[in-house]
């Protein structure tokens, strides 16, 4: 969707526009921009950030851009002057899409530079001194660490999964409270002081990193102590090293076989089988479940998660597999329009846990993954016998 699109679904959720009138000295600046030859559009002055942390954005594909204003106090103004001449500064340079978080961040440093070139050039070296400016560049420097972090938790690098994952793990830190020192720490997984933060870190919820949903659960399965019910397994600090490891291993792919089974193809359904015996095998899942759950984007989602396990493992001497389920559906009916009417894509994937070689730290760094979805999801547990007659009629159709 376009800014105005964006700031339009917003009016219509809160009832009332966050659109406030342009101050002057920001609209100032915008003449002085039009007038030097740079391609600007519609600035609009919100009362709320669009994102957390963020004090404003431009939309390359119109040159609008937004500024966050609280109006609260004179540095409150100054700070939304120097947003508006950065943004400016990008309708300048007018970067293409980034494709690495690198190339990203390059561009927010070329821009504050350019930036203190353009309050120089306009004699508003007021609005953007030389310390401005080895402050921002020192602030990109931190974000950029961030970036790749949060990058690397979510399993993807691509920039506006980075972004976007940032912005959710935002949350984490105000939860906790901490300093920006000890936030890039725990992203990195190198607190010492707090190895429990290293930890906290990869239960962001992980629904943020998809705009469109459908629940049909009013349950918040997310906030359940045991989802999965006797099978719930306990999360520590190991299994979070578990996690975290093999995150980094999808976000830094290597040439490997693919171990998994696609069982079934068609226009509309597609069914694929794991087995997860290893640390390597995690890896492989969740990037099957990463591309699938991040596909489609314009699409709305809906996602069900199963667990199929014998009521009586835990009492047996000798322990019966755990098979997992995800059904996965999108709506694309229109642009941007679910339509439970039309024929959703559906996606099946199926885990199987052998007995056999049961690691329970794996299968747990499973569970804390999934967990990290639930937001968004139904969860239901049924006996190990319906699973398999539900895996089987999928392959028979």
């Amino acid at each position: 969707m376009s800014l105005v699109d964006d700031l339009d679904h917003i009016r219509q959720r809160l009832g009332r526009s966050i659109v406030l009138p342009t101050p002057p000295a920001c609209q100032d600046l915008l003449d002085q921009a039009k007038a030097a030859g740079i391609p600007v559009g519609t600035l609009f002055v919100l009362s709320r950030s669009l994102a957390p942390g963020v004090c404003g954005g431009y939309d390359r594909r119109t040159g609008d851009a937004w500024c966050h204003y609280d109006g609260g106090d004179e540095e409150g103004a100054r700070d939304v002057l120097q947003c508006v001449l950065t943004l400016i500064a990008h309708a300048k340079l007018h970067f293409p899409p980034p494709t690495t978080i690198e190339e990203d961040w390059e561009h927010v440093r070329l821009a504050h530079r350019e930036a203190a070139s353009l309050a120089q050039a306009w004699d508003r070296e007021d609005l953007f001194s030389a310390s401005d400016l080895d402050a921002f560049l020192s602030e990109d420097a931190h974000l950029y660490n961030c970036h790749v972090a949060a990058g690397e938790l979510a399993g993807n690098l691509a920039p506006d999964i980075a972004r976007d994952t940032y912005h959710a793990l935002l949350a984490v830190q105000q939860r906790y409270q901490w300093s920006d020192a000890q936030f890039e720490a725990a992203l990195g997984g190198v607190n010492e002081d707090e190895e429990e933060a290293n930890a906290v870190v990869l239960d962001f919820d992980r629904c943020s990193l998809r705009e469109y949903w459908l629940s049909t659960s009013t349950r918040t399965w997310a906030d359940e102590p045991h989802p999965f019910g006797q099978w719930t397994l306990s999360q520590t600090l190991r299994t979070a090293r578990v996690l975290r490891s093999a995150l980094e291993r999808v976000a830094y792919p290597v040439e490997q076989e693919i171990l998994y089974v696609p069982l079934q193809k068609a226009d509309h359904t597609s069914l694929a089988f794991f087995r997860i015996e290893c640390e390597q095998d995690l890896s492989l899942i969740i990037a099957h479940v990463n591309a699938w759950l991040l596909d489609h984007p314009a699409c709305f989602a809906r996602m069900r998660w199963t667990l199929y396990a014998d009521t009586q493992w835990r009492e047996t001497v000798t322990p019966l597999p755990h098979l997992y389920h995800m059904s996965l559906e999108y709506f694309c009916h229109g642009e941007k329009q679910a339509d439970e009417r039309s024929e959703p894509l559906r996606r099946d994937l199926w885990v199987l846990v052998p007995a056999r070689k049961r690691e329970e730290l794996i299968e747990a760094a499973w569970q804390r993954y999934i967990r990290s979805w639930l937001t968004c999801a139904d969860l239901h547990t049924d006996a190990l016998y319906d699973g398999l007659q539900a895996l089987w009629s999928g392959l028979r159709l």
